[in-house]
């Protein structure tokens, strides 16, 4: 059994040293990655710095909700429905 382990044809010796050489291989970098994430708060600023206090970030957008025939919210939507000022509200934010 030895025999056949030593064997460089053997499958999971084989295996064994493509994985150990793509291990070291990955320590490498061709750059200096930052330290933490930065998200966008390197370029955008703040979290809802240009939000104006009595508008959504949807108010006056294209986007709709898709209204039962009747007119009122799919009723996967109807607990988001009741506690929105409106349709719209409610499909966007849950």
């Amino acid at each position: 059994m030895k025999k056949e382990i030593m064997n460089w044809n053997h499958p999971l010796l084989l295996l064994s040293l493509i994985l150990l050489g793509a291990s070291i291989d990955s320590t490498k970098a061709d750059i200096v990655w930052p330290e933490y994430n930065q998200q966008c708060r390197d370029d955008a600023g703040p979290p809802y710095l240009d939000d104006s206090p009595n508008e959504k970030y949807h108010d006056g957008s294209a986007a709709y909700p898709v209204l039962a025939q009747n007119g009122e919210c799919a009723e996967p939507m109807k607990e988001a429905c009741s506690s929105r000022p409106d349709p719209k509200t409610a499909y966007l934010e849950g």
